[in-house]
């Protein structure tokens, strides 16, 4: 399982950054909406550039596993078989309703899971079920590489709602 929890990226950091206004927003959810989305979009990035836009460039599969992949016709991309599970993991990362996926959007949080059972394995790397050995391939980018994504967003959605005049209200 992999988490992407907004709450654990230090939206308390990026509110101080932007001078406090998150304290005063009644209701954070249209940003919060827009951290989802900018996270869906990211996924499709990261895989895309097989893990190189989070600065953790994916390993290339491994000779043995290119020709077991290929003998089943399911491709040499790493974490998205072209048959099989028809790119489950991908799709549970990078689009709203996907099977084996939990989504949650709150006031003050943003939460994107994925409950495919492969899915830690490849971001932390460790033991595959054949005895072999599963590199790391991180699909989720670091607290720092978010929150340097996530600040812009809710400073925007913050000071948008300044300009209309109401100040720490939802336009």
């Amino acid at each position: 399982m992999v988490t992407v929890n907004l709450a654990e990226f230090g939206v308390t950091a990026g509110a101080r950054l932007i001078g406090g206004y998150a304290e005063r927003a009644d209701d954070l959810r249209p940003a919060m909406d827009a951290a989802l989305e900018d996270l869906f979009a990211l996924g499709d990035q990261v895989w895309a550039t097989r893990g190189r836009v989070i600065g953790a460039p994916w390993p290339a599969l491994s000779p043995r596993t290119l020709d077991s992949r290929r003998s089943q016709g399911k491709g040499d991309t790493p974490l998205e078989y072209s048959g099989g599970r028809g790119g489950v993991l991908r799709k549970s990362l990078t689009r709203r309703g996907a099977a084996h996926q939990r989504v949650n959007v709150t006031r003050d949080e943003v939460l994107l899971e994925t409950t495919s059972g492969i899915a830690g394995v490849h971001q932390s790397g460790g033991a595959a079920s054949d005895g072999g050995r599963v590199p790391q391939r991180r699909m989720v980018a670091d607290s720092g590489f978010l929150a340097g994504r996530f600040v812009p967003i809710f400073a925007g959605h913050l000071a948008g709602n300044a300009r209309r005049g109401r100040p720490g209200g939802i336009v």
